[in-house]
């Protein structure tokens, strides 16, 4: 997998996006049954080099 850099209008890279398949989406959880997003959060641990993106399971209660 790659990241794929995101640029402005000016040519600055200002983010990147790592591709997540629709069925990955779905068994991870990502998804509600209409098919839209689950509230999610990420977490970054840079001593390991990892980024962890997961549901947010108190901000899905909070919204229901």
């Amino acid at each position: 997998m790659h990241i794929q850099p995101r640029k402005d209008k000016k040519g600055h890279v200002t983010l990147y996006f790592a591709p997540l398949g629709s069925k990955e989406a779905r068994i991870a959880g990502f998804l509600r049954e209409d098919g839209r997003s689950r509230e999610l959060m990420k977490v970054v641990d840079a001593e390991k080099g990892t980024i962890t993106i997961m549901v947010d399971w108190a901000a899905e209660q909070a919204a229901t």
